[in-house]
């Protein structure tokens, strides 16, 4: 196949990764209209929260380095086994963490969704494969399929069956049937997929692996437990309007990332070349793009926003759309301080990145009982914010650091 350009692997990644998003959301909205409380939405909201954290450990954030690793040692098996491994690692520590942290009566539909987000998660060194080919074709097709298997089996599970176990069930069954028959297959052919063991090599990936993956995690936990701590202060009902709420927002996030997650491997040849005003042009394209869906988003909700929401629940929301402008905030402070992340790790600031999401994480947790306390679930967001700042705001100073050093590490 003919290599695509940069703006059609975006557009590609973009568009498709945006209907995968929207097809997760829509079961969101889905288990609202079906269910004759919010119960059920705050038991899948808990799921989605606890499935969040599972799905960070397992990833190990090892897309980027996958993408832009030249080393002629690393085979994509090496990043396939990896990810095994993590995949037992994320299924030790997130059943652990249910059981200490889940009610009983949500536990199995946590589990099943756990199991959803492992081959989500897998998906991705597939993709890595892909990408790494420049076949985003590819991507694009899995995403799109497999959104339109969790949109079609989550309602049989609800219409059907009357049950969200058995929705979450089926999603898991039939995304993992794709995978193993497209993503595996396909994927395949552009380069061996098979499992390999190599334990210098494994130990060389989850090392310069480890800081991403420690500052998402920590990232992770700072949308994810105020998320827990507020359901288990006020109840799950009362998760459940906020969760149904904040689905859309995460366009935002989802826009910046998959918008310039394709320039990955244009930023770290650029990083090493030098050409910083390249650096700087898209990370202030990325700052103001981000602002500016904010605002558009915040018009569109303050606009449509009742009408929508009581079309798609089938319920009023209307006394809870005060959560609105807080929670879209939340998720563009969400977005740039994934990305101030990444563009650490690409200048192979590992530490840094570390540090700073630690802080970021040191933040909520000195937060968060205030804000619940003070403004409900609006403390959720107030929450989120303010812990987003640290990690961008410092994210930015050491990267204009970072940049200082390389430019007179290539004069000298």
């Amino acid at each position: 196949m003919r290599s695509m350009s940069t703006k059609q692997n975006m557009l590609i990644n973009t568009g498709a990764s945006l209907f995968y998003l929207l097809c997760n959301w829509v079961t969101t909205i889905l288990v609202i209209t079906f269910s004759p409380s919010y119960s059920a939405a705050g038991t899948l909201a808990v799921a989605m929260a606890v499935g969040n954290i599972f799905a960070t450990i397992m990833l190990f954030r090892a897309r980027i380095l996958q993408v832009t690793d030249a080393s002629e040692k690393t085979r994509s098996g090496h990043y396939v086994m990896q990810r095994v491994l993590t995949f037992l690692l994320a299924s030790i520590f997130c059943t652990v963490y249910s059981f200490c942290t889940v009610v009983v009566n949500d536990l199995l539909v946590v589990l099943l969704f756990l199991g959803f987000k492992a081959v989500e998660s897998f998906v991705d060194v597939f993709h890595g494969v892909d990408q790494k080919n420049n076949r985003f074709d590819l991507i694009g097709i899995s995403l799109m399929v497999r959104g339109f298997l969790v949109v079609i089996s989550f309602c049989i599970g609800l219409l059907v069956f009357k049950s969200l176990t058995w929705s979450v069930l089926l999603m898991l069954m039939t995304t993992l049937t794709f995978t193993l028959l497209f993503d595996a297959v396909q994927s395949g052919k552009l380069d061996a997929v098979k499992p390999l063991f190599d334990v210098s090599i494994l130990r060389r990936i989850i090392i310069l692996s480890s800081a991403g993956f420690f500052a998402t995690l920590f990232a992770t936990f700072i949308v994810s437990f105020p998320r827990q701590l507020y359901a288990l202060l006020f109840g799950n009902e009362a998760l459940g309007v906020y969760a149904a709420l904040a689905s859309p927002t995460v366009i935002i996030q989802a826009l910046v990332s998959y918008l310039y997650a394709p320039l990955i491997k244009p930023l770290s040849d650029h990083w090493e070349s030098g050409d910083f005003p390249y650096m700087r042009r898209i990370i202030l394209r990325v700052i103001a793009g981000a602002a500016v869906i904010v605002v558009l988003l915040s018009l569109f909700f303050a606009l449509f926003g009742d009408p929508l929401f009581s079309f798609a629940f089938k319920k009023d929301v209307r006394s809870y759309l005060y959560l609105m402008n807080p929670l879209i905030i939340a998720t563009g402070c969400a977005a740039l301080s994934s990305f101030f992340s990444d563009l650490l790790i690409i200048a192979k600031k590992f530490k840094q990145v570390f540090i700073v999401n630690i802080a970021g994480l040191l933040v909520m947790f000195g937060s968060v009982y205030f804000f619940l306390n003070e403004q409900g679930a609006n403390g959720i967001s107030y929450t989120v914010i303010v812990s987003y700042a640290v990690v961008i705001l410092s994210g930015a100073v050491i990267y204009l650091f970072a940049e200082r050093d390389k430019r007179e590490k290539i004069l000298s």
